[in-house]
């Protein structure tokens, strides 16, 4: 009788403490996220938020640390989506190695099926990838003759794997490369992009390519892949697109040229051989 007494009163002093105390089973809520809540002009203290707002910084708080424990690395809270009838809740974050550079670094982690998973790569594998592209149109081009802008869209290899600069189709993405129409017009343009083909296809990289034709590339350093396109509505300075894609091993490559001022549409489709074998 004494021993179930005593249960019985350690179970009282339990509860007693879990509401009661309060403070013992209050959340604590790490230094980024209290300063999440005053840039959001949030209470800081916990008790203080709505039932919605708790839920806000729970699963922001739950987000950052599954990738923070899956990838050993500090990653900063850039926004998040709260959950919708047909959408999942979504995160947006991105290294703190890397900053966000223009969006370029941003990883989103979505809830799945009562855990979370995210699109996060290797970002040194897009920035080889980029890098190379740049410096095979420095052969082609001088610096302030071109501008490339340069999306993820797949990475499943890593940097140990990469050899000779060789990305095994593993990795894919998106470059959008500006020209100046006095180095490169529209009747020739797709001379280039075949020679630029050829580079990507001996490199096994993946993606969509599209080359643009302006009279001049505007000075804008804020200008990212995701604004980019901005630059085809000027119908004063754009000229014209020509446009392929490259996917794993592929057989043939298909050439898409477009220029809107001059009605001229062209879709021309290659073989491998016929593509690359007379391009030096």
């Amino acid at each position: 009788m004494k021993k179930l007494t005593a249960l019985l009163t350690i179970a009282i002093l339990a509860a007693t403490c879990t509401t009661g105390c309060g403070k013992l089973s209050k959340p604590k809520l790490d230094s980024w996220q209290v300063e999440l809540l005053e840039a959001e002009g949030l209470p800081t203290e916990y008790s203080e938020l709505t039932a919605e707002q708790k839920h806000f910084i729970d699963r922001v708080g739950e987000m950052i640390n599954y990738l923070n424990q899956k990838y050993d690395a500090e990653f900063v809270y850039y926004d998040y989506e709260p959950p919708e009838l047909l959408n999942s809740e979504k995160l947006y974050a991105y290294p703190k190695s890397t900053g966000i550079g223009n969006g370029k670094y941003l990883v989103t982690v979505k809830a799945r099926n009562g855990g979370f998973e995210d699109d996060f790569y290797d970002f040194s594998v897009a920035k080889l990838a980029e890098d190379m592209v740049n410096e095979f149109l420095l052969t082609q081009f001088k610096e302030d003759e071109f501008k490339l802008f340069h999306q993820t869209y797949a990475c499943d290899i890593k940097m140990s794997e990469i050899e000779n600069g060789d990305f095994q189709w593993k990795y894919g993405g998106s470059f959008i490369l500006f020209l100046k129409e006095d180095i490169c017009n529209i009747n020739n343009v797709e001379n280039l992009a075949l020679k630029y083909s050829k580079f990507f296809y001996e490199h096994r990289l993946s993606g969509s390519n599209r080359i643009n034709i302006l009279k001049n590339i505007p000075d804008d350093p804020q200008t990212s892949w995701g604004t980019c396109y901005n630059w085809y509505d000027d119908e004063k300075n754009y000229v014209g697109y020509c446009s392929f894609s490259l996917n794993s091993n592929p057989k043939k490559i298909i050439m898409n040229s477009y220029a809107p001022n001059e009605n001229i549409l062209n879709r021309n489709e290659y073989s491998i051989e016929e593509c690359f074998n007379d391009i030096n």
